[in-house]
């Protein structure tokens, strides 16, 4: 007889459009059938706005000026791992044209850095720009 009246709680009334436990209690209570075929579609969207949530508090957008000095990966064996070069264009919307040593090359966003840090060395009074290394130690 519960199962029966479970069901019947549960079943949409033609005249409401709603099922009575839902008009009674605010909600759907869940079935077996439920158990065996959830909405993966809720979990997911759930999930995913929790995950971009996450996502943009430890992330900023970086963006460069054409012109602007850079410090960007090099990438290459015989080179520093770093070298100061400049931004010519932007070509896509995470990766620009950078000039460095006399070529042109792509850059990912990740592999540029901002060369504006400056800090003081103690045995001079002027200003030097450093690597993104050594800026980040000091």
């Amino acid at each position: 007889m519960q199962c029966f009246l479970f069901n019947y709680r549960l079943t949409p009334h033609s005249t409401t459009g709603a099922a009575p436990s839902e008009l009674m209690m605010g909600r759907r209570p869940r079935s077996k059938l439920d158990l065996i075929r959830p909405d993966v579609q809720a979990v997911v969207t759930t999930l995913q706005e929790r995950q971009l949530k996450s996502y943009n508090q430890s992330t900023k957008a970086r963006h460069f000026e054409d012109g602007e000095e850079v410090w960007i990966k090099t990438h290459s064996k015989n080179e520093k791992k770093r070298s100061l070069g400049k931004i010519i264009k932007p070509i896509g919307p995470v990766t620009y044209l950078v000039s460095w040593n006399g070529k042109e090359m792509k850059r990912h966003v990740e592999d540029i850095y901002v060369a504006s840090k400056c800090s003081f060395n103690n045995d001079e009074s002027t200003t030097s720009k450093q690597s993104p290394e050594k800026a980040d130690h000091s």
